[in-house]
């Protein structure tokens, strides 16, 4: 499963020469306004999955099967997601994401933008 993150891409570089990846679906990124980056992931394990969000600055943007109902400005209020005003702002200045908005509407968004941001199956 595809799943979306806000980071910097020194973080971002950081798991993928760790090989956090998956070896051929692996992450793919589009720049993001503020120096960050919203990365599309296939994680090599749960290990992976672990360090990658382990990272100080890594943001997980909400799981969309059980918190794809959940609007970003309410997901800023989990301290464990590490999703803060900065990363809100970095979506909303280049997608066009709003408060109100889901990951369905932040995946459709960065879509938009390349096929292979988005959540979802793997294909």
């Amino acid at each position: 499963m595809r799943e979306l993150y806000v980071c910097t891409k020194d973080a971002w570089l950081t798991s993928h020469h760790a090989c956090h990846f998956h070896p051929v679906h692996g992450s793919h990124y589009i720049d993001l306004d503020g120096g960050l980056i919203l990365v599309s992931v296939v994680f090599n394990g749960e290990h992976g999955k672990e360090s990658f969000n382990a990272h100080p600055d890594v943001a997980d943007l909400p799981d969309p099967v059980f918190e794809g109902t959940v609007s970003m400005s309410a997901h800023r209020d989990n301290q464990a997601k590490k999703y803060t005003d900065k990363h809100h702002a970095a979506l909303a200045s280049t997608l066009g994401v709003t408060d109100a908005d889901t990951v369905v509407e932040v995946s459709k968004k960065s879509e938009a933008r390349c096929k292979s941001v988005r959540i979802g199956h793997i294909s």
